[in-house]
């Protein structure tokens, strides 16, 4: 039966038993989330067919009692259920049962971020680099839209399965409290932890408040935990102080970070998709690099400490002279972040953090030494239930997951563990090297450079000995060269004739949409387009070279890379390996251009014949060439995976469009992608269907083929 709950935040609340059906259609499953504004639970949906796992958000009991709360609260519901995005929680709705007022969302598999970094359980940074820039895609499409989140913070990003991204909370938490405060009077804090400094001003909140805000989550899941969580006076800190490079984490990820952290709005990034362009660019110096878990007192201690005061602390330990230096470095704070000068200006604290990180590069400091203290776990947006209910709770209380295994199955703890196995995850958490003992290796390591250094540099090549060595520097092989693009980009490309064609929906096609109209006359040069998707192997062939960014979809595909289009690339990357093999993105023009090959028809043969979709594809993309391919000889084009294009998506834009070599809007919120792919509907799988996304969107269901100017 339910009953009635106080949450720490006063308001009152229903709690459910696990099975109870609510409004005659939704059966509890398990409490799975609690927070000042209510409950969370998994429940089915038992009027979908087939039935489907929900999230429950249980709302304060006031929303149920008050019809004018109730009422501005389903105003906040309607606003935003506009956002559609497949990197953001969708809302399906609010519900009145009884009293009882509830919203219906996604049901998100997997941990939130702030559980994971709670849980202590690694992340490589890659998996960093990921989260920034699925978060980034998201938030680009929201702002582009004129939706804030408002409350962006580790425990509102999911980490799902196959390695995606899930953001919630956008602008209803914000807007409840608002309305709660107006409607009741009941004021819920916000908990300061990543709210951006001109927030504790009082400044106007915009897009580059969020900015901070995921640089703020960043920098936490590289730290451990949040920098200045334990610190009383967190908002000063906050307001007042910058944030040191982390040690051992690579200087152009560190400067990204940083760079959206910046106390002045203007110095951040400019919007979410430059920040996610930016952490795209990345190049990390090996794969797997993971983020160090250590015990709290030693990593604060290393924070606290400058990098050459250690390597000086370790030379004094071993040759046991203790040098009476290290109690003259630099004050720091409770948390070791070091104090700005007294005119507390941004400027040096800006330009000391800079001298730090380079630093800390020059000396190239092992993984192996620790990060950042190794914090609490992330509180929820406000205080916790009292210890009291959560105990009669904690049986149900578990993270969204379905098995043993880290909590998650084996798709899922591959990607975010990068391909830790159980045993090696217990290693990392219980068999860490003592600082002790890491500093001793860097002194060792020092110790042993400086005697080679001397010792070099003592020696006195004789003319004779010094015409030696220059002939073996000279005979001595040089080094690979990086892979290269094939000679001649056209091999595997077809010749698209110019002409005129009839761009839109297909004469008689019952499926055609609202951007597919009107059909207009498009005139196009000669070019070339890929007979193929572009596959797995060919991209790598570009992450080789340093050129592209690696995929983490297509790279846990172990078999057939040669034959299976790449995936999980951003249109970013899509149009950096094309101008790297000397070729472009097509236009959307070209692109359905070439798709029709000559005919005016949504389809160019039976479906199952020449596509892989949601009825044929058996859950996954599939080999490149196997399905008949169009009259100019394309595979592919239709199913198996969208593909990108260089234009601005506009549904409004044929209307508009020039009648010769159209190449789409000067400007917009999304990109092209064409064809349909191997988990969507026969009607998404037409050569006129269109859809924009954000161009930092990656999906295990996107690819892309090149094109070429024809003369």
């Amino acid at each position: 039966m339910p009953t009635q709950l106080k949450l720490d935040s006063g308001l009152i609340t229903t709690t459910f038993e696990s099975g109870f059906i609510l409004a005659n259609r939704y059966q509890m499953a398990r409490l799975v989330g609690k927070g000042d504004l209510g409950l969370v639970y998994q429940a089915i949906d038992t009027g979908e067919f087939p039935k489907i796992k929900v999230a429950i958000k249980i709302l304060p009991s006031d929303v149920g009692t008050n019809s004018d709360l109730f009422s501005e609260v389903e105003k906040i519901v309607i606003d935003i259920e506009g956002l559609e995005h497949p990197g953001a929680v969708s809302i399906t709705g609010i519900h009145l049962e009884d009293k009882v007022a509830f919203l219906v969302t996604e049901y998100v598999q997997g941990y939130t971020l702030g559980e994971w970094i709670a849980k202590k359980k690694p992340l490589t940074l890659e998996n960093v680099i990921a989260i920034g820039v699925q978060t980034c895609a998201v938030l680009d499409y929201a702002h582009r839209i004129g939706i804030l989140n408002r409350d962006l913070k580790p425990s509102n990003i999911f980490l799902a399965p196959q390695g995606k991204v899930k953001v919630g909370e956008f602008e209803f938490a914000d807007k409840f409290r608002a309305v709660l405060v107006r409607v009741t009077g009941s004021l819920v804090p916000v908990p300061p932890q990543y709210l951006a400094p001109e927030q504790l001003m009082g400044w106007k909140y915009t897009n580059l408040s969020e900015i901070y805000a995921l640089g703020m989550i960043l920098y936490a899941a590289l730290a451990g935990g949040h920098p200045w969580q334990n610190e009383p006076n967190i908002t000063g800190f906050i307001r007042d102080k910058m944030l040191p490079p982390l040690s051992g984490i690579p200087k152009n990820l560190m400067s990204v970070v940083l760079k959206s952290l910046q106390k002045d709005p203007s110095k951040r990034f400019e919007s979410a998709e430059a920040f996610g362009a930016a952490l795209q660019e990345i190049r990390l110096p090996q794969k797997g690099i993971r983020v160090p878990i250590h015990e709290e007192e030693q990593a604060r201690s290393i924070l606290m400490t400058p990098v050459e005061d250690l390597i000086e602390k370790a030379v004094d330990e071993i040759s046991g002279k203790l040098s009476d230096r290290a109690t003259s470095s630099q004050p720091t704070t409770k948390v070791g972040i070091q104090q700005p000068p007294p005119d507390r200006t941004i400027s040096e604290p800006q330009k000391a953090a800079t001298q730090n990180e380079a630093k800390a590069a020059a000396m190239e400091i092992p993984d192996a030494l620790p990060v950042s203290p190794e914090l609490k776990k992330e509180p929820e947006i406000s205080a916790p239930i009292s210890r009291e209910i959560e105990k009669a709770l904690e049986p149900e209380y578990e993270p969204r997951v379905e098995s043993d295994k880290f909590g998650m199955d084996e798709e899922f703890s591959t990607f975010w563990q990068g391909g830790l196995e159980e045993s090696e995850f217990e290693t990392v958490q219980t068999k860490r090297p003592t600082v002790s003992i890491v500093l001793s290796l860097i002194a060792l390591a020092v110790l042993i450079g400086m005697g080679i250094y001397f010792y070099i540099a003592n020696l006195q090549p004789t003319s004779t000995e010094q015409h030696d060595i220059n002939i073996k520097h000279k005979a001595a092989p040089s080094p690979m060269p990086k892979p290269t693009p094939p000679p001649d980009p056209t091999v595997t490309m077809v010749l698209v004739k110019g002409g005129v064609f009839n761009m839109g929906c297909s004469p008689g096609d019952q499926l055609c949409a609202k951007d597919e109209r009107p059909k207009h006359a498009v005139e196009l040069k000669p070019y070339f387009i890929d007979i193929n998707e572009v596959t797995i192997a060919e991209y790598k062939r570009c992450v080789a070279a340093g050129e592209c960014g690696a995929s983490e979809l297509a790279n846990r595909i172990k078999e057939d890379q040669g034959n299976r289009p790449v995936i999980g690339v951003s249109w970013f990357d899509a149009k950096k390996y094309c101008e790297w093999v000397g070729k472009r993105l097509p236009t959307e023009a070209e692109w359905e251009n070439a798709a029709k090959a000559g005919k005016n028809s949504a389809l160019y043969g039976k479906l199952d014949e020449i596509a892989w979709y949601e009825s044929n594809s058996q859950g996954s993309s599939r080999l490149i060439g196997e399905k008949k391919p169009n009259a100019i000889g394309l595979y592919d084009i239709l199913g198996n995976v969208w593909e990108w294009c260089a234009d601005w998506y506009d549904e409004n834009y044929y209307g508009a469009s020039p009648k010769q070599n159209p190449t789409g809007p000067e400007s917009g919120t999304h990109k092209v992608i064409r064809g349909g792919g191997w988990q969507n509907n026969p009607k998404q799988v037409r050569t006129t269907y269109r859809v924009g996304l954000s161009s930092m969107t990656k999906s295990n269901d996107i690819g892309f083929r090149c094109a070429k100017d024809g003369n």
